[in-house]
């Protein structure tokens, strides 16, 4: 009953319930809220969808709302349960508040009898009766006399037994003998053994309904017979006016013809005393209605269509002793609106059906099928069709579909693009596209789906918005036929209801891959915090990576999850570590060459590209096509690659699998990449302090010709300058402390002024040497050295070149480093490797005292030793140094004083 996740509309209408579990009507909810009802009913929906307020019907029509609340307990209190009355009978508690809560119906309870047992206030309102007065009362006490008489209580309390339900309406009495038009429903009540222990009865107040539907109707009634006289009159005005007039006397010759009668019949004034037959053709149906006419002596009035010009007459004939008058005018206009009206109306009844089903139906497919079978008997044309717009916007497949040959629907698509299609005209048209006969159209010639059909017209019009449609909605016919403009806003209306329910089915689509992203992404963020504090707890690279592969694989989100690295020379990649599944790599083989067709999935490309790969859809992908067999044995749907690096180094590739068809979108894959750049940095702190303290230590020897060749300012470096030592502040911030010789002093100094990543150099005499600090901001060589666990031993930058010496764990890929270097500076030349246990002063513990510092205290602890702090007199004060690594002077401090109070502390443990 949590209301996270709410709208501020449906908050507020969970706040019309004060916390209480007291039953409300709609129109209460709506009164508290002051809204419509219909709108209240609304909301009330969406909030019982979501279980947030509960719900039952009362009553033919009614309901009541209620919100579980806290019982005291710990455990939501509602309004179930039962409690038993004196009479052994159970009555829920749940009812008995809904009673009381209601006072637009009377609800009371009947034993089997029909005698009163409960009242609730509605019932009070509505009849008059106070509970102590009416109850232990037959409840023929409201029907009026005559209904008592006819036995219409009983009869409904047998109905009620037999049927379980009965509903009734007519006159009840009040408890001041006036009447009432009520709505009841009267239902029988059951044990679990099916005895019959009574009955409920609801009682509506109509009367003010039913008056206002009295006076509806004879408003109804009214307006109708003003519109027959007003009709009457028109036709009389029409009649002086328009009506051909004509006479024949008792031979049927003519005596008498007007000018409009001249023109319906094709005669002249010549022809008057001719025979009818003779002056005019006329018809069996005319020549039967003069012989009733003149039998009868009573006017006949029919109407008939000219078989040579279409025209519809209506005429009629007036006998008379000495022969017949007729009264003839053209109602083709009248008999067309007719048809329309008809059409019209027939429709209308097919767009309500449509649109009920829309609202009633869930699976769009079978909404698709109805509508084209309805429209197609509707309009009566031999196909109908759906055409559905796929992504790229280049085709329109046949997805539903009538009178097609078999095995076109779902399988044939039309182009979305190319002049001759009908259906690409429509996309780019706003208004439907009507074809009357496609031989005789210019704007498009018809794709082969219509001219291979016969197809001669048709409507075609677009479903959905025009900027962005989702497909096309058309009738066709083999036969001419001329289209008016009710079949058009018919095709029309009915694309516009296929348009919502399409949209509100996406919406619903989209709200459940919503939630499940949702929670998927939820469960990743805590795997990823919990993985952030794991790693950090490990002391080896295998350890890191086993931690992860573990914690994913047991994530409810993902099925399995493995490491793995690639092989320079191999160019494939081998397993470092799994969960969730064992030998993964066993029967697959994933490689990193670029020419091998088995590195176009994820994990190569992610190799490749040091970026986040992913296939959402492994079955369908194209590039996943060496290891379908595999995807489908372990049954996953999509897949991402991360990269796992820092410092552009690429550790290897973390590989994710999950079932879920909605699996990393931006959110979730901007996570997962994260997640490979901790542990890219775990790693690289890792290795790089195993690289500081470690026993064995791999010594590379670098030299760099011409080093500032590429910068325009002339830097020889005549004289020398010794890098002793390089701290690294940040991913791109490593400051250096060495000395240098009076003669490159000059050099020194235009090297900082000419590059904008050299910074903050000091230099400063001591005795007999010259001492000189720098800040470097992004330092590619340096970076590529720290990415790799590495450090600087020294640098000698002299006559222009650079010699350089690295130390490196042992469990360093040197090769890998190697080529690292090279990227950098290609004419590098590399002197000597070599490996060898150095001497250190470790602990009695065998680590180093400098593993208990954090890295912004060491780094503080360094800066403040190389730029002269701890001399006296002091080469720097605090605020200096502080400066030097851009944090304030209390923040220099406070990691100073932690560092120096745990290196005293190892020294008075481990005295040496």
């Amino acid at each position: 009953m949590t209301t996270q996740g709410l709208t501020d509309a449906l908050r507020e209408t969970v706040d019309a319930f004060d916390g209480r579990a007291e039953p409300l009507s709609t129109s209460e909810v709506a009164s508290r809220l002051d809204l419509g009802r219909r709108a209240t009913y609304e909301r009330l929906e969406r909030l019982a969808d979501r279980d947030v307020v509960q719900t039952k019907k009362v009553g033919a029509s009614a309901r009541v709302w209620w919100r579980e609340v806290d019982g005291g307990d710990g455990q939501p209190s509602s309004i179930s349960g039962t409690e038993t009355l004196a009479n052994g009978r159970g009555i829920s508690i749940q009812f008995d508040e809904f009673v009381d809560a209601v006072t637009e119906y009377a609800i009371f309870a009947l034993d089997p009898n029909g005698f009163v047992e409960s009242w609730n206030d509605g019932a009070e309102r509505i009849k008059g009766f106070e509970s102590d007065d009416i109850v232990g009362t037959h409840f023929e006490t409201f029907y009026t006399d005559e209904a008592v008489a006819e036995g219409v209580p009983e009869r409904n309390l047998q109905a009620a037994r037999r049927l379980g339900s009965i509903e009734d309406e007519g006159w009840r009495c009040r408890a001041d003998g006036t009447r009432f038009w009520a709505n009841v429903t009267i239902t029988a009540i059951r044990d679990d053994d099916g005895t019959l222990t009574g009955f409920t009865k609801v009682t509506r107040d109509m009367t003010d309904r039913r008056a206002y539907e009295r006076r509806l109707e004879d408003h109804a009634d009214l307006v109708e017979r003003q519109r027959d006289e007003l009709e009457r009159e028109l036709d009389a005005v029409f009649d002086r006016v328009s009506d051909g007039v004509y006479g024949l006397d008792d031979e049927d010759r003519l005596t008498y013809v007007n000018d409009r009668a001249k023109a319906i019949l094709d005669v002249d004034e010549d022809d008057i005393g001719d025979r009818l037959v003779t002056a005019t053709e006329t018809s069996k149906q005319f020549g039967s209605a003069l012989e009733t006419a003149r039998a009868t002596q009573e006017p006949v009035v029919d109407e008939e269509r000219s078989h040579t010009t279409g025209v519809w007459y209506e005429y009629t004939i007036y006998p008379s002793d000495s022969g017949v008058s007729v009264y003839t005018r053209d109602v083709t206009a009248r008999k067309r609106k007719e048809r329309r009206l008809r059409k019209r109306v027939e429709q209308q009844n097919v767009v309500a059906t449509i649109a009920r089903r829309a609202l009633e139906m869930h699976d769009v497919d079978e909404l698709l099928d109805d509508v084209t079978t309805l429209v197609a008997e509707t309009l009566d044309t031999e196909y109908c069709k759906v055409l559905d717009l796929d992504e790229d916007g280049e085709e329109l497949q046949l997805c539903e579909g009538v009178g097609w040959d078999d095995g076109l629907v779902g399988e044939t698509a039309v182009s979305a693009t190319e002049d001759d299609s009908q259906a690409a005209y429509t996309l780019r048209t706003e208004e439907p596209v009507v074809v009357e006969d496609l031989r005789e159209e210019t704007r498009f010639s018809g794709p082969a789906l219509l001219t291979d059909h016969d197809v001669a017209g048709g409507i075609s019009v677009v479903i959905g918005p025009t900027e962005e449609p989702w497909g096309i909605f058309g009738v066709h016919d083999t036969e001419r036929r001329s289209v008016d403009e009710t079949d058009t806003n018919f095709v029309r209306t009915v694309a516009s209801i296929l348009a919502s329910a399409i949209d509100r089915d996406e919406r619903e689509r989209e709200l459940v891959d919503q939630r499940e992203r949702l929670e998927a992404l939820n469960g990743l963020n805590e795997v990823v915090r919990e993985l952030t504090d794991a790693v950090i707890d490990q002391s080896t690279r295998r350890e890191i990576e086993q931690t992860v592969v573990e914690r994913l694989a047991a994530a409810e989100s993902y099925e399995f999850a493995w490491v793995g690295t690639a092989g320079i020379d191999s160019k494939t990649v081998s397993m470092r570590a799994e969960a969730g599944i064992e030998g993964y790599l066993d029967d697959v083989t994933i490689s990193t060459d670029p020419a091998d067709e088995r590195s176009r999935g994820p994990t190569g490309r992610a190799f490749r590209t040091g970026e986040l790969q992913v296939t959402r859809n492994a079955q369908e992908d194209d590039r996943y096509d060496p290891w379908q067999d595999t995807a489908e044995a372990y049954d996953f749907q999509a897949s991402a690659a991360i990269p796992i690096v820092h410092e552009d180094t690429v550790y290897g590739v973390l590989n994710v699998y999950t079932d879920r068809p909605t699996a990393f979108t931006a959110q979730e894959r901007a996570v997962v990449a994260q997640l490979g750049e901790v542990i890219g940095h775990a790693i690289a702190a890792t290795e790089r302090k195993r690289a500081l303290v470690s026993d064995e230590v791999v010594e590379i020897e670098f030299h760099v010709p011409d080093a500032f060749g590429q910068l325009d300012a002339a830097i020889g470096m005549d004289g020398t300058a010794r890098i002793d030592h390089v701290t690294q502040v940040s991913e791109s911030d490593f400051h250096l402390y060495g000395t240098v010789t009076p003669d490159a002093v000059d050099d020194l100094e235009r090297l900082s002024e000419t590059t904008e990543t050299w910074a903050d150099l000091t230099i400063r005499e001591t005795g007999d040497s010259i001492q000189f600090s720098a800040r470097l901001t992004e330092p590619t060589i340096l970076s590529v050295i720290a990415s790799r666990g590495g450090y600087v031993d020294e640098a000698i930058l002299e006559d222009g070149e650079i010699g350089l010496t690295v130390q490196l764990s042992p469990h360093t890929d040197i090769r890998a480093f190697v080529d690292a270097m090279t990227d950098i500076y290609p004419q590098i030349d590399l002197l000597s490797r070599r490996q060898f246990t150095r001497d250190g002063s470790l602990a009695a513990d065998g680590h180093h005292p400098l593993d208990s510092l954090t890295e912004q205290q060491r780094s503080s602890i360094e800066a403040a030793y190389f730029r002269g702090f701890f001399e006296w007199p002091r080469l720097a004060s605090g605020e200096d140094v502080a400066d030097s690594l851009d944090i304030a002077p209390s923040t220099f401090h406070q990691h100073l004083r932690k560092a120096e109070s745990k290196l005293v502390e190892a020294a008075l443990r481990n005295p040496r």
